[in-house]
């Protein structure tokens, strides 16, 4: 395909070929543009009606053992990780649920982030990290316990929102080391 619009032309890709999985490399960021406005792996992974598996480029395949989710507790969680569970089982991957709590004091509870304390289905291996910065708590969490694929899921936004909102996805996207797979609503 040939465009202009390069995201674009790979969304729609996507969305008319009934695809179940984009994969793109990715290079981090070239120029504050792209810092400021994402790029074309960004990008895609905020349009694509599927997932989106984004490989930084220094990524060195060891074989997909662990996964992260990083969860903010969401009733919208529970889409993201019934095809988290789905992509993590043939792989016989072991799936870890991070949470990045940027308040003191942390609550170390999980049961806690859930009204009436009612876990959703799916959610096992808790992990409450506190950090002032949810890109660097993660970070951290990638490195200790050796991830392999750090999954997030993007909510549906207006645009307003998305104009102004400073997405994690868009900075772990930029700056990790490992893949990171994206789930849409």
């Amino acid at each position: 395909d040939y465009g202009l619009f390069i995201a674009q032309e790979i969304t729609d890709a996507a969305r008319y070929s009934e695809y179940d999985l984009v994969i793109m490399g990715t290079k981090g960021e070239h120029n504050k543009m792209e810092k400021l406005l994402g790029s074309v792996t960004t990008n895609v992974m905020m349009q694509a009606p599927c997932p989106v598996l984004a490989i930084p480029e220094e990524a060195t395949y060891k074989g997909v053992h662990e996964l992260a989710y990083a969860t903010n507790f969401q009733p919208s969680d529970q889409l993201a990780i019934d095809q988290l569970m789905d992509f993590a089982e043939p792989l016989e991957a072991n799936v870890h649920f991070v949470h990045v709590e940027t308040k003191v004091p942390v609550s170390t509870n999980v049961e806690d982030y859930f009204p009436g304390g009612a876990v959703p289905n799916g959610f096992s291996d808790f992990t409450i990290v506190n950090n002032n910065s949810v890109v660097e708590g993660l970070d951290n969490y990638i490195k200790a316990n050796e991830i392999d694929v750090m999954a997030l899921f993007i909510p549906k936004r207006r645009l307003w929102e998305r104009l102004f909102h400073s997405s994690v996805t868009k900075k772990m996207t930029l700056h990790t080391r490992i893949p990171i797979l994206v789930f849409r609503e």
